[in-house]
């Protein structure tokens, strides 16, 4: 089960690392370890798959810590001293009774302990946490839209790797060529899946994605054909189907009359 790390960002308490840890992926402690010993021995032992959020202060008096950002571990860099971080809530801005957090680091906390969910959330929960699959799996008999619980990385799932994806690809179907917003106009403006090339049947708990070489953005419809069999179909094997109905013609269902 993973760990779970409060950590600051303030150096000095004036010196913001917010956007530099968020943009570099990292955290980092900003004392020297014989200077902080306390505080350098809880950093080594964050491990890979932990969970740690940044907070900030909210004065001398408070009673109550703002979590800015919560993230998973990706590695514990023993030479830099950086602890390598998938950030996968930004700019979260709630407010959580303190705890006692009003140093650089503070932890492990157990996950069992409902400040714990306070403060990271119920489904950031481990390296590995169930999410829920919309496409049913058709090739088994399973009603269109059945839910098919399975275990993957949050980063999978997160809206980080969803843009990374994105930007890479744009949003022009990567199996038919088509765009959701040539058809449907301003009503679908942005309007795509992600489909993801490593099968999840195949993705262990520590797995993270990589956004541009794993992922493609798909059509709603494509993404259904790709999945109506375990492991999907290969986005190759859906265009070779393809071209052999390319000069078919396709007939429009017009809409019934109000009468």
């Amino acid at each position: 089960m993973p760990q779970y790390w409060v950590v600051g960002a303030m150096w000095d308490g004036r010196d913001d690392q917010y956007e530099v840890f968020l943009r570099g992926g990292y955290w980092y402690l900003g004392w020297e370890d014989d200077d902080q010993p306390t505080q350098a021995r809880r950093r080594d032992q964050i491990t890979k798959g932990d969970c740690i959020a940044i907070k900030r202060m909210l004065g001398a008096r408070s009673r109550e810590i703002e979590i800015r950002a919560v993230g998973v571990v990706r590695k514990l860099d023993k030479k830099s001293k950086r602890v390598y971080v998938n950030w996968l809530r930004r700019d979260v801005n709630k407010k959580v009774p303190a705890r006692g957090c009003f140093s650089t680091i503070h932890g492990p906390f157990s996950g069992s302990d409902p400040w714990t969910t306070q403060v990271f959330g119920e489904d950031i929960g481990q390296s590995s946490v169930v999410i829920t699959e919309e496409i049913g799996n058709l090739a088994k008999g399973v009603p269109e839209g059945a839910r098919k619980r399975v275990w993957v990385n949050a980063y999978e799932r997160s809206e980080v790797a969803r843009r990374d994806c994105i930007a890479a690809w744009g949003t022009t179907c990567s199996v038919c060529g088509i765009s959701m917003r040539d058809i449907y106009g301003t009503l679908a403006d942005g309007f795509i899946h992600v489909h993801h090339l490593v099968p999840l049947s195949q993705i262990k708990a520590e797995y993270i994605v990589d956004p541009v070489n794993e992922m493609r953005p798909v059509c709603a419809n494509c993404h259904s054909i790709l999945h109506r069999r375990d492991p999907p179909h290969l986005i190759e094997d859906i265009q070779r189907e393809m071209k052999k109905t390319a000069n078919k013609p396709i007939h429009a269902t017009p809409l019934a009359r109000r009468s």
